[in-house]
């Protein structure tokens, strides 16, 4: 459509210069007969003149060659522009022709860009994959050996427990043995302590008197001793009837005044 506008365009100019070369002519023509009745005047009058006949023949030759120049000049101008407008044409063609291929090889490379980095995203994400799945058992066993390892100590302190436990109540049970006093032997046991006790705290405090006189304060303290003796029996009585071998607590005892049996 472009072409074929063109050559309307350049056409109609070409007619409007033809027509306008029609309109100049009749104008030099007119000249020319003006020129012609005036050298027909002349001719009249001096029929033995020719320069002017000589001079329109020049001037008409001349409006003849401009004209065949001007006719060469649109004709090959015409050419000219119907020269480039096939060249630009063929440019345009082959150009055409030129693009999609440059298209599909853009769009072909594309293809294989996507095509790789889609690839290289998959090699990730299953790499990624593999990573998490080893952390992940990594991870398990630890948990699972850290585990293994406290259920081992707490077990070894379970039994350390138990026997520092079976062990204490044995000595408990020993101790219980020895010291205990809830039945009514051991507390008569240590009723008759008690009494030891407070017999020999009132023969120190008798033997700290000055007010009494010798003979009365050995009186007393031979009768305290002898109810020491006593009770002192009694508790061992005691003892050996609930089987208690303990040592005496009084066999070492020296009372003042007296040496011990």
């Amino acid at each position: 459509q472009g072409y074929r506008a063109i050559l309307a365009y350049l056409r109609s100019v070409l007619a409007e210069r033809s027509v306008s070369a029609t309109k100049t002519l009749p104008v030099v023509e007119k000249l020319q007969l003006s020129d012609l009745m005036e050298s027909g005047v002349e001719e009249e009058t001096e029929p033995e003149d020719k320069d002017g006949l000589q001079r329109f023949r020049e001037l008409k030759d001349q409006l003849i060659l401009l004209d065949q120049a001007d006719l060469k000049l649109t004709v090959n101008g015409s050419k000219c522009l119907r020269s480039e407008l096939l060249s630009s044409s063929r440019v345009k063609k082959s150009k055409a022709g030129v693009l999609p291929r440059l298209q599909l090889s853009h769009l072909k490379r594309s293809e294989e860009k996507r095509t790789s980095a889609m690839n290289e995203t998959r090699h990730n994400q299953t790499l990624l994959e593999q990573r998490r799945k080893l952390e992940a058992l990594e991870k398990w066993r630890t948990e699972a050996r850290e585990a293994q390892m406290k259920k081992k100590s707490l077990c070894k302190q379970r039994r350390w427990e138990t026997g520092i436990l079976e062990g204490s109540l044995e000595d408990r049970s020993m101790k219980s043995q020895m010291l205990d006093l809830g039945s009514n032997e051991d507390r008569s046991a240590r009723k008759l302590e008690r009494d030891i006790r407070a017999c020999v705290e009132s023969i120190q405090k008798k033997g700290r008197n000055p007010c009494s006189t010798t003979s009365e304060q050995m009186a007393a303290e031979a009768e305290d001793v002898e109810m020491i003796r006593k009770l002192q029996g009694q508790l061992m009585e005691r003892r050996s009837q609930g089987k208690h071998h303990e040592k005496d607590l009084f066999s070492g005892v020296s009372w003042p005044g007296f040496p011990s049996d």
